[in-house]
């Protein structure tokens, strides 16, 4: 593959008028690209699947500065200067360098909770997903496995005796993720180290912390139509409000699984492809923003920039690599980019923001009239128009089966005892809704099956005098007579007093 990429370096390639020009870069290495970090031609730093990181130098060509086969990075950082980085592997292990990437050690790493609750214990670090720093001198280091979600915070990162302690477990409880959602990426608002915020594995939840997880972080919303993957962000600087998400971990994800956010993740909307073509998969691995431009990677040669927060071109190289897939993509600033992927393919640009004009996107259309709910069995459905319930907040929706199912997820007891889910779809359905203590016994609150007509039915799940404020674990399962259907719905809901 060496060979073959340094074959057409000097080749220079391009889509559409306007679009990105991409100029192949030799990465002296033939294994997946699956992180890198770039800042110019002269400062750029690779990670690899099998063991693998490579430093660009003064003339720009990479050199291999670490090699151990079987180790997988999953990611790495530099500081703002690019002398000290921090690398991770899948594995739960990290590395760092402080002369700018030419060597790297063994960083020391503590042991985490085992759980989300006081029954927990100390365990290793399943796996790491994803590094950033946080100022000068301090790294946050996600990732999680085996029901433990981890926030590893690495203090005097910089100096000769760094110190890594579990940010996550307070004692009794996790301040980002829980048992079904493990932190997959991260990143710290510049000039401000105690914004932090991190997107999870269960349909790229979105949580944010603006105290340096002194107390558990805020769950903004969810991103992703996809569960208990590896969804990454990309997020403004400038505007910390502004986040572009991206998964590929279902099949059914694809326009699902390239969203953006203008409110910090509270809600979304899918990306708009201005330039569609019929073999789209958006099936994405990496995002990365920079001076007002947008970058997504991924497989089937998928490349999309974007200058506006909706909107995207897709933008690939032509000839050989026209379907490559991209794994892992940086911006220096609006206009150069550097995209790396599978079998040390490597391309750079230096007008990343030069695709068309975006289009506004289109409204979808408007749903069909719905006939009024039919009552169900137990628990009793109330009409549709009541489907912003007087007890609860914080509506997570989900599409299986042919059918839309929304969950409320904030309940306050003290102003009704159930739990609210409405389901919208054009065909009768049987959902059984199982709701259970996300902490300790693992407790079923609630269990019950409602039968849905076509239209809307909004159904009170009672969750009973037993019914305790906290953290609750919602699966949702739809039917047709006794087969299952679709994927099966799980969510976190919570309970207050």
């Amino acid at each position: 593959m060496v060979a073959a990429v340094a074959a057409l370096a000097s080749v220079a390639v391009a889509h559409p008028a306007r679009a990105a020009t991409w100029t192949v870069v030799p990465s002296n290495t033939t294994q997946d690209i699956v992180a890198l970090e770039y800042r110019s031609d002269t400062q750029a730093w690779l990670a690899t699947a099998n063991g693998q990181l490579l430093t660009a130098g003064p003339d720009g060509r990479f050199t291999p500065r670490y090699d151990v086969p079987g180790m997988t990075f999953t990611d790495l950082a530099f500081r703002p200067d690019g002398a000290v980085g921090i690398a991770v592997t899948a594995a739960g292990r990290a590395l760092r360098s402080t002369d700018g990437g030419a060597s790297w050690s063994v960083l020391p790493l503590p042991l985490v909770g085992s759980r989300c609750d006081a029954s927990a214990r100390p365990a290793l670090i399943p796996n790491f997903n994803a590094v950033a720093w946080a100022g000068d001198d301090t790294g946050y280091l996600v990732g999680g496995g085996n029901r433990i979600p981890v926030v590893v915070r690495v203090t005097g990162a910089a100096g000769p005796s760094p110190v890594a302690s579990d940010a996550n477990w307070t004692g009794s409880t996790c301040r980002v993720g829980s048992w079904i959602n493990f932190p997959t990426d991260v990143f710290s608002v510049p000039g401000n180290p105690s914004a932090l915020r991190f997107i999870g594995s269960y349909f790229g939840t979105v949580f944010a912390s603006n105290d340096g997880l002194a107390t558990p972080a805020l769950v903004r919303g969810e991103m992703i139509n996809s569960g208990e993957t590896l969804p990454r962000f990309a997020i403004d600087p400038e505007n910390p409000n502004r986040i572009w998400a991206v998964d590929h971990g279902s099949i059914h994800c694809n326009a699902l699984c390239f969203a953006y956010s203008v409110d910090g993740g509270s809600a979304h909307q899918r990306m708009t492809v201005v330039n569609p073509t019929t073999t789209l998969r958006r099936y994405l691995f990496d995002v990365a923003y920079a001076g007002g431009t947008t970058m997504a990677v991924g497989d089937n040669g998928e490349i999309y920039a974007s200058t506006a927060t909706s909107t995207a071109f897709l933008t690939p190289p032509a000839g050989a690599l026209a379907g490559h897939t991209w794994k892992a993509v940086d911006l220096a600033d609006g206009s150069r980019a550097l995209v790396g992927g599978a079998g040390g393919a490597l391309i750079r640009t230096a007008d990343a923001g030069g695709a068309p004009a975006a289009v506004p996107p289109t409204a979808p259309p408007p749903l069909p009239p719905q006939p009024a709910p039919v009552p169900a069995p137990s628990p009793t459905p109330v009409p549709a128009k009541a489907y912003r319930p007087g007890n609860a907040s914080t509506p997570s929706t989900w599409r299986t089966a042919g059918v839309r199912i929304t969950v409320w997820r904030r309940v306050t007891i003290a102003k009704g005892r159930y739990l609210t889910v409405r389901v919208v779809g054009t065909a009768q359905r049987k959902l059984t809704i199982v709701v259970r203590r996300a902490t300790g016994a693992r407790r079923t609150t609630a269990r019950t099956s409602v039968t849905t007509r076509s239209g809307t039915t909004t159904v009170r799940v009672p969750l009973g005098r037993g019914a305790r404020p906290g953290r609750h674990v919602v699966t949702i399962r739809v039917w047709q007579g006794k087969r299952p259907l679709g994927r099966t719905v799980r969510t976190e809901a919570r309970l207050l007093r």
